[in-house]
């Protein structure tokens, strides 16, 4: 009698729409987890802390070092996060509906090493700063959102960042700076965008890059330029662009490359020799 009391109770609040969102807590591979199970929240609930069923019940919410969650999520989420798991190092929502962030989601990330928040088609830009507080990220992922643009200082503080993903957006054009500041950069995934020429000075600065995709875009050309500083590059991935040349020597630099893929394109042939390729 008591149980079926407790669960009316229970359930006439989350009938109501009074209760708050709720998570549910477990040990994971050496990781304390938060699985969200947050809805579209509305505006006037934006500065509410995320409650969670606490297990096992000597954690408490600063102990919590992912959150993830396979529904929607709203833009007050990123914030509240961090208010409420204040240890947080990885953050992964697959399905969102955010359409813009900036700095003041992520104020009190300083631990966050890795983001992901992908999957719906929302977000349609990164503004200047947006990550300048989370200057220990080595993983982002905003892959198959609705970006067309990245500002220059898009990537800012983020010298620890050695993993970036931004496929399946419909970016047009990078800026020459837009990765100076990933210094340890190893993997950049460009793949299905719709570029159709790299700025020479766009890795200048990623020398310790070690793959990149950029396969599914609208390449028509390839610069020595583009390449001069990434030496350290094993894979390059450029198939299914519209290449009809690169110039001589382009792949003379790219001493440690062993997979390159430039299969469905225009041209693969007499303008790809005089590098050394193997």
């Amino acid at each position: 009698m008591v149980k079926l009391l407790f669960s009316v109770v229970i359930f006439t609040i989350i009938s109501s729409g009074l209760a708050e969102p709720f998570c549910n807590f477990k040990e994971e591979n050496g990781l304390y987890e938060c699985a969200l199970s947050l809805g579209i929240v509305n505006a006037e609930n934006a500065k509410d802390k995320i409650i969670g069923t606490h297990s096992p019940t000597t954690k408490k919410d600063e102990d919590v070092q992912r959150i993830f969650s396979d529904t929607q999520i709203s833009v007050h989420a990123l914030t509240s996060a961090f208010t409420t798991f204040i240890n947080l190092e990885v953050m992964e929502f697959p399905r969102n509906i955010v359409t813009y962030m900036n700095e003041t989601n992520f104020f009190d990330c300083i631990k966050l090493k890795k983001f992901t928040l992908s999957g719906s088609g929302g977000l349609d830009t990164i503004n200047s700063g947006t990550f300048a507080a989370c200057k220990n990220l080595e993983e982002i992922n905003l892959s198959s959102n609705n970006m067309a643009s990245l500002q220059n200082d898009a990537f800012i503080e983020l010298s620890l960042l050695t993993k970036l993903d931004l496929s399946d957006n419909v970016i047009t054009v990078l800026s020459a700076s837009v990765f100076n500041p990933l210094v340890e950069l190893k993997t950049l995934i460009l793949n299905k965008n719709q570029m159709t020429t790299l700025h020479n000075l766009l890795l200048v600065k990623t020398t310790k890059l070690e793959f990149l995709s950029i396969h599914t875009n609208k390449i028509n050309k390839l610069s020595v330029a583009l390449v001069d500083k990434i030496g350290s590059l094993t894979t390059f991935d450029l198939s299914a662009n519209v290449l009809d040349k690169a110039e001589r020597g382009f792949f003379d630099k790219l001493t440690n490359l062993r997979d390159a893929y430039f299969d469905g394109n225009l041209c693969i042939g007499k303008n790809y020799t005089g590098g050394n390729l193997g």
